[in-house]
């Protein structure tokens, strides 16, 4: 059966392509336009407008060529901020060994601070207040001495502090002359006056003159009967009693006059007096 007007597109069954099975279809485009088409190589391919896609590949291409600018650019990014990390971590970690140490530092504060109140605290056990009442335990502080056999000063001038020196014996030196408000001239150191008086039962004056410039008196009953010691007219009653034996002591200028009476039985009590200038 033969079979005309028919489409063929390849003659390769037949001898001829009016022999030929092989049919197909034309490719018209909306306006009845026949397609055309182009070889390429060994291959025949439909004849299209590439302009589109070659706009579509520039674009393409444009945008490649940002993305990796931008790729460039954060890949630097990246790399400062790993170097920035890396800065952090170091600073991190010095931050890190700097605590550590403040807080060695404060633990050592503390402990300085533990051991300043410590302190203040037993200084202030040793304040005691005025009046206050002695009780047992009480703290204090030891007052130390130089031993100091030939006594010398041990600072260099006036308004040094010095501390206070003993003897070989342990005592304490003291001026007693400066710590008595005694003047020199209060010394006896002119002369002395030796008197015995017979003393009764009626008073008398211990001596029948006193010695010139006398300071001091001395006293003693040598006899075996009370004797009273007074001004003028001075009793048995009223008198400052000097039992046999007994000595007594006064500071009396030449002026006053001291007077003896005997007690009971006396008779010629011996009475010794030394008087000094």
């Amino acid at each position: 059966m033969s079979i005309s007007n028919r489409l063929v597109f390849d003659p390769t069954d037949a001898n001829s392509i009016a022999a030929s099975s092989t049919i197909g279809a034309h490719l018209m485009s909306s306006d009845s336009t026949l397609l055309t088409h182009v070889t390429n190589g060994a291959r025949e391919e439909l004849d299209v407008n590439d302009k589109v896609a070659g706009d579509l590949l520039a674009t393409i291409d444009a945008d490649t060529s940002a993305m990796a600018t931008d790729l460039a650019a954060i890949e630097v990014l990246l790399t400062s901020i790993d170097s920035d990390t890396g800065d952090i971590l170091a600073d991190t970690n010095a931050m890190v060994t700097d605590l550590a140490a403040i807080e060695v530092l404060l633990t050592s504060i503390d402990s300085d601070t533990d051991a300043i109140k410590t302190s203040v605290e037993l200084i202030d056990d040793l304040v005691l207040y005025e009046d206050a009442v002695h009780g047992s335990g009480d703290p204090g502080t030891m007052s130390l001495a130089v031993r100091n056999d030939t006594l010398a000063t041990l600072v260099s001038a006036d308004g040094d502090y010095a501390p206070l020196q003993v003897n070989a014996d342990g005592a304490l030196y003291v001026d007693i002359g400066n710590a008595l408000n005694i003047d020199v001239n209060d010394v006896c150191n002119v002369a002395i006056e030796n008197t015995a008086t017979a003393v009764s039962v009626s008073a008398v004056a211990i001596v029948s003159s006193a010695l010139a410039n006398r300071s001091k008196v001395f006293v003693a009953n040598e006899g075996n009967k009370s004797l009273y010691t007074g001004k003028a007219g001075v009793t048995t009653s009223n008198g400052f009693p000097l039992h046999p034996g007994m000595q007594h002591e006064y500071n009396l200028g030449p002026t006053p006059i001291m007077q003896v009476i005997g007690g009971t039985g006396a008779s010629s009590e011996d009475l010794r007096v030394m008087e000094m200038s």
